[in-house]
């Protein structure tokens, strides 16, 4: 048997495999006998249709600290061993002793139960202290226990509440909460390998040390084999069996930063599009290395940023399942990176040798969000890849095949670099333009750093002449017209 408590803004479902009890509270039908409001999260429930309050692209309940509760009676009176399973979201200002769930008898005079807050476990035992949770990170927290029996005799009444301590309510819990399983006996390990894998992926929170296991038994992620990359853990899949279909997530430790989506990255799972196939999964973890270019990289590999993820898939047997990545990269640009190209190493072993590196050049930079589309993984089905980013201005890049409308463009009729190789260090670029234009150009040496930038105001022709870089090497010449962007590979001998 197992209890559910799945929580939504627009409704709030609380019901028992095999229909021994349920209820349903939603915007028409607020109020019932086995369950209790507070004004202030009816009001939410009634008047809030669309819900803004989310972990990972799925709806949350928010609870303010103060006014927000619920208490219901789940049919919990003659249960005698139970596992609890919540996943919660502690606000950024949190205090670490705020009550989030109890189950108590209803009298005052009777026995404790149990109760959680953000720290401890409190029973008749006395109050367990806990570690792991942090204001502002979603958690997944695990409780079991056997129950004595009712030293008074017969059934005891109890009540579930959430979001409330019946003894102090300026312990409320103050945060969002996702979801809340009660089962009706302990789990075993294997059952609870496979629920938390689901929460977890549904919820964008990393497990620690422990694989991610479907529904038919698949690891999906292998803790100790991806030792290097368990950092920020999440993914996208589908799996019926576990009710996951998780079309789009984003790590609930740095929300936002990394966002990968089956499709195209929408404004909630809900509303992502992507067809759904039973056991496919694509779950990434990073090293936890710095976002920042070195000054320096290895002649023939691709020049990419410390920080590197591993894919790990399963079931992506489709070439056709593309996805979209989005990164938050207003941390990342300056005036020497002003774009970033998606570095993949189709080997898996992040060496990003440049024979191995494929590149996919971003469809879209907008106010620092930098968008990549139709991105096809695991092109030799190895199960894994390794991915990070490169400058977009560094000259390896200029390998890169331009956009079509880049090559049939409206704007520019010529643009060259002579000569090219320079052996003493001087150089000329000529610009010719379709119409008069503004202009920008820019060089940049290997590692990124920008050597010199020019502005041009509306001509049609442009020329600079006696330009002259001292050190050799291979560099990136920049020309932006408006959001178009143009490269040539200067050699300097």
């Amino acid at each position: 048997m197992r209890y559910i408590i799945s929580l939504a803004l627009v409704s709030i479902t609380l019901s028992v495999q095999a229909q021994i009890c349920s209820f349903k509270v939603d915007r028409d039908n607020a109020n019932q006998s086995n369950i209790q409001l507070s004004s202030s999260l009816n009001q939410k429930l009634r008047y809030n249709p669309v819900n803004d309050v989310m972990i990972n692209f799925n709806n949350a309940i928010p609870f303010d600290g103060v006014e927000d509760f619920l208490i219901a009676d789940p049919g919990l009176n003659e249960l005698e061993k139970m596992t609890v399973i919540s996943v919660f979201q502690p606000a950024t200002n949190a205090s670490r002793t705020l009550e989030l769930w109890s189950i108590q008898p209803v009298t005052a005079d009777a026995e404790r139960t149990v109760d959680m807050s953000i720290n401890s476990i409190n029973t008749n035992r006395g109050r367990q202290p806990y570690e792991g949770i942090e204001s502002g990170k979603a958690a997944i927290h695990t409780y079991a226990q056997n129950y004595q029996k009712n030293s008074r005799g017969g059934a005891q009444e109890r009540h579930l509440s959430l979001g409330m301590n019946q003894e102090d309510l300026n312990a409320n819990f103050h945060g969002k909460v996702g979801e809340l399983l009660i089962f009706d006996r302990v789990l075993g390990e294997s059952e609870l390998q496979k629920i938390t894998s689901s929460l977890a992926l549904k919820y964008g929170i990393c497990l620690k040390e422990q694989n991610y296991i479907s529904s038919d038994d698949q690891i999906i992620w292998d803790y100790e084999q991806n030792k290097t990359y368990n950092n920020r853990i999440t993914g996208i899949g589908f799996d019926k069996l576990s009710g996951l279909a998780q079309k789009q997530s984003t790590s609930s430790d740095d929300p936002d930063f990394l966002t990968i989506g089956f499709n195209k990255i929408a404004d909630s799972n809900k509303e992502n599009l992507a067809k759904e196939a039973d056991l496919q999964f694509m779950l990434w973890g990073d090293n936890n290395l710095s976002t920042a270019f070195p000054s320096r990289f290895i002649i023939n590999k691709a020049p990419v940023m410390p920080r590197k993820w591993l894919a790990y898939f399963t079931g992506l047997k489709d070439e056709k399942v593309f996805t979209q990545l989005r990164l938050d990269a207003t941390s990342i640009l300056n005036e020497n990176i002003t774009s970033l190209t998606l570095a993949i190493d189709e080997t898996g072993t992040g060496n990003f040798d440049l024979k191995n590196t494929r590149f996919v050049k971003p469809s879209s930079v907008v106010k620092g969000i930098i968008t990549f589309d139709n991105i096809v993984w695991d092109k030799n089905q190895s199960g894994q890849e390794v991915f990070s980013f490169v400058n977009t201005n560094n000259p390896l890049v200029l390998k890169l095949e331009q956009p079509t409308e880049l090559l049939n463009n409206e704007f520019v009729r010529q643009f060259e670099v002579q000569p090219n190789l320079s052996a003493d260090g001087n150089y000329v670029i000529r610009i010719e333009l379709k119409t008069e234009k503004k202009a920008l150009v820019r060089v940049f040496d290997a590692a990124g750093k920008l050597i010199s930038r020019t502005e041009f105001k509306n001509d049609r022709s442009y020329f600079l002449n006696n330009q002259f870089i001292e050190a050799s090497g291979l560099y990136n010449v920049v020309l932006n017209i408006g959001d178009y962007q143009f490269n040539k590979k200067l050699i300097i001998q």
